[in-house]
């Protein structure tokens, strides 16, 4: 198990395929809904834009490319 420096555990968030050019009123309540409690979140490809990770606010974030993120992605994302 995942913890912080203070022996907690960290409750992390999956999320993939948003296919999204910008954070939509539906991601931010499925965020708000089932993501209001993690400590990180990994997305783990496929959110076509950079702006949809802005959705998950003060959260640390990894986040990986996908077969349908375009070439403006690809560099920024392992």
């Amino acid at each position: 198990m995942l913890r912080t420096r203070e022996n907690l555990p960290v409750k992390i968030g999956v999320i993939s395929a948003t296919h999204l050019a910008c954070a939509s009123r539906r991601l931010r309540g499925i965020v708000d809904r089932y993501f209001h409690d993690v400590d990180r979140i990994i997305h783990v490809g496929d959110l076509v834009d950079l702006s949809v990770l802005d959705v998950f606010g003060a959260r640390e974030v990894l986040a990986v490319c996908g077969t349908s993120d375009p070439l403006s992605v690809r560099p920024r994302l392992p």
